[in-house]
C-alpha cells in the first residue's frame, strides 16, 4: 500500500507562489533520503559546461531514474534542497524543474553555496516510496 502525501496549507502562510509546496507530509510509509545529485552522467563524466539550464536537466534526469529504479513516478518526490552557486540564477533551475514536476510540488529548498568540483548546481532528494 502507498503511503498517502499529502500538501497542507497553513491559515497563518502566505501561499508560495511559485513550483514548491510550503509542507509535505506522508503517513505511513517509507522514505528514501537522496544524497546530492551532481550534473554528471552515468559515467560520471560532467555535463552541462557553464549551462544552468544544461546542469539542472542532467540532476533532474538523475532524479527521474532513480525515481524509476525505485518503481515510483517523480510526483512521489516530497522534499528538494537545492544548493546553487548564484542564486540570481535560480530562475533557470526552478524552469527545469517545472519540466520535470507539477502541483502539487514537493516541499523545497534554495539555499546560496560553494558547490562541489565547480559545478553550478547540486540536488538532493527525499522520496516517499510507498
Amino acid at each position: 500500500m502507498k503511503s498517502e502525501i499529502r500538501h497542507p496549507k497553513f491559515r497563518g502562510l502566505a501561499p508560495t507562489g511559485s513550483s514548491y509546496s510550503t509542507a509535505v507530509e506522508t503517513a505511513p510509509g517509507r522514505l528514501l533520503f537522496v544524497s546530492g545529485q551532481l550534473p554528471v552522467d552515468r559515467d560520471g563524466k560532467p555535463v552541462g559546461g557553464s549551462s544552468m539550464e544544461a546542469q539542472a536537466t542532467q540532476i533532474f534526469e538523475n532524479l527521474k531514474s532513480i525515481c524509476e529504479e525505485c518503481g515510483v513516478g517523480m510526483d512521489r518526490i516530497i522534499k528538494l534542497n537545492c544548493y546553487v552557486a548564484d542564486l540570481s540564477r535560480f530562475g533557470e533551475v526552478r524552469t527545469v524543474r517545472e519540466r520535470y514536476l507539477k502541483p502539487p510540488y514537493p516541499a523545497a529548498t534554495a539555499v546560496g553555496a560553494q558547490v562541489m568540483g565547480g559545478f553550478l548546481l547540486e540536488i538532493e532528494m527525499v522520496l516517499a516510496l510507498d
